[in-house]
């Protein structure tokens, strides 16, 4: 189990032994994969606000977020996470976290909010790591200006975060520069030429085989109405499946425009959710 939570413990509250009790039940459940138990047993302990602390609860929360992060359990681990007060030494940690795994699915508003509502440090390397995450979340939220605002003139003494700081200019600049190619240049191409509109969006080998197809198709045709005109069965046949490829030619590369603007701009958006994991992993985990 990724057992983060130890070195913190005393830092948070007094070091009871109830605490470390209960604690060591909690992992010992999650160990066992007693996951329903596990879910059972740190509710009762965090809805008892008369018997613990809300320190003992926080430390209940962040052991309960990590465990359900280990068994990839996102939705509860989230919600322990989330469960964890804004003056605990855990916050920070259940934020960030609970923020990245929001941003792995997509949700980059929910993200954003839950790293900037988490407190904020005035200098050192969690000063660095808000910067750097923000900047990125605004990044995939194609916040350009924000981002500008955050990055620009940020020079992180930590090497890891420096590092990705760095990729991040880089792919904020890809976005910005790059151009979606026209869907019907692409069509009208492949209309003149088969194929060629695949060229044109940067699928060279999908224009060859479209070529490969339509072309031959198309010469058949010929041959069947030059040897029989529209007497001949197969030139139907043959024009059929020449049309058929012919108008699919060309309105495939009129949406390969878009498919292949949206897959770069997926694989640049992949990349960044994976430099935003790196400093935060190195920190907490």
């Amino acid at each position: 189990m990724d057992v983060f939570l130890f070195p913190f413990i005393g830092f948070a509250q007094e070091d009871t032994i109830q605490l470390r009790d209960e604690l060591n039940f909690i992992f010992h459940l999650g160990e066992s994969k007693q996951i329903d138990d596990l879910e059972f047993y740190s509710n009762q302990l965090l809805n008892d606000t008369i018997a613990f602390t809300q320190d003992f609860r926080d430390s209940v929360a962040f052991a309960s977020g990590t465990l359900f992060a280990d068994f990839k359990n996102t939705i509860k681990a989230r919600h322990y996470f989330d469960l964890v007060s804004i003056h605990s030494v855990f916050k920070i940690p259940s934020a960030y976290t609970s923020g990245l795994m929001e941003m792995d699915e997509h949700k980059y508003d929910a993200a954003y909010q839950k790293i900037y509502d988490a407190p904020e440090a005035e200098s050192g390397i969690l000063f660095e790591l808000r910067i750097f995450e923000l900047a990125g979340l605004s990044l995939l939220k194609k916040d350009y200006e924000q981002f500008d605002q955050l990055a620009t003139g940020f020079f992180p003494e930590d090497s890891t975060i420096n590092a990705e700081l760095k990729y991040l200019n880089d792919y904020s600049y890809l976005l910005q520069n790059m151009k979606k190619k026209s869907g019907f240049v692409a069509g009208a191409l492949s209309a003149i030429i088969p194929g060629l509109g695949k060229v044109y969006t940067g699928l060279p080998g999908q224009a060859l085989a479209s070529f490969l197809k339509v072309v031959p198709l198309g010469i058949i045709t010929a041959e069947n109405y030059l040897h029989g005109g529209f007497k001949n069965v197969q030139f139907y046949i043959f024009g059929s499946l020449f049309s058929l490829f012919y108008i699919g030619g060309i309105w495939g590369s009129s949406i390969s425009a878009q498919i292949v603007y949206q897959e770069k701009v997926d694989e640049i958006q992949h990349n960044i959710r994976v430099g935003l994991h790196v400093p935060v992993d190195r920190i907490f985990h």
